[in-house]
């Protein structure tokens, strides 16, 4: 189990990786479309780190806008719509 992230450069650099690997996902579903194969597993892929990037921000918005760097409450703002359909 890992820390977790406590600070904006933390984020910052999590953000880097998940954003390198959404870029690497979205070339995958251009070469599978590309080559007529199914799509939907690495749709999925994007989904899942599109969510994680919005996490990952979300969570850095806190941090920043919280001069102690502890979380004020730990709730979410609003229901969670959940991934679009496949």
């Amino acid at each position: 189990m890992t820390a977790p992230l406590a600070t904006p450069a933390e984020i910052e650099a999590v953000l880097a990786e998940v954003e390198a690997r959404l870029a690497g996902y979205r070339h995958d579903v251009e070469e599978l479309e590309a080559e007529g194969l199914d799509t939907a597993r690495a749709w999925g892929l994007v989904r899942g780190a599109e969510a994680q990037l919005a996490l990952l921000r979300e969570r850095k918005e806190r941090l920043l806008g919280n001069d102690d760097g502890e979380e004020r409450d730990g709730s979410r703002d609003g229901p969670s719509s959940g991934p679009p359909p496949a």
